[in-house]
């Protein structure tokens, strides 16, 4: 199995199951993964406008939930930011929105992008949550999602994938 189609099963896989409460359980069993196999240890990310809410249990909802959590990332992304996992390119887009510190990962290479709750199938995420908004989300949807080629492959973070070609045509949220 290639790189690629590596880490989409085990992306695919993990966020099926992980919430906030679940960050550092997951961190830690990967980082036990990581280090019986003599890897360097797993890094949380995060888009650098999510730094406060990460940390503030009454907007993270975990408060409400029962269970008060606060997740500090070892690494806060910008914007237009580019990785290199391992040889595996992705580009960083801030996509605000569900929450103010959205962050969308593009594999340019791959052809896919993963964008949690920003899109889904002919629809898009929730902003009913603290620093959500509709506006603010339908415009990252049009002018950092629907920027990338047609055929790129849309992971949300629930539901069935889709592409970019296919949103921008049908998607009720984001058709002028």
């Amino acid at each position: 199995m290639d790189k690629d189609s590596h880490l989409k099963d085990t992306i695919r896989n993990q966020e099926k199951e992980l919430e906030i409460s679940g960050c550092e359980e997951l961190k830690a069993a990967a980082d036990a993964y990581a280090g019986e196999h003599g890897w360097e240890p797993v890094k949380i990310y995060a888009g650098e406008a999510e730094k406060d809410f990460l940390l503030d249990t009454k907007s993270n909802l975990s408060k409400d939930m029962g269970r008060p959590v606060t997740v500090t990332a070892d690494v806060y992304l910008k914007d237009g930011e580019e990785l290199d996992l391992d040889g595996i390119r992705i580009k960083v887009l801030a996509t605000p929105g569900h929450t103010a510190g959205g962050v969308s990962y593009y594999f340019p290479e791959g052809g896919f992008l993963i964008c949690g709750d920003t899109l889904f199938q002919e629809s898009v995420g929730r902003t009913d949550f603290p620093t959500g908004s509709m506006s603010t989300l339908v415009r990252s949807v049009k002018e950092k999602l629907f920027t990338l080629p047609e055929e790129t492959v849309v992971y949300p973070g629930h539901g069935d994938s889709t592409t970019i070609g296919h949103e921008k045509k049908y998607n009720p949220f984001c058709v002028d």
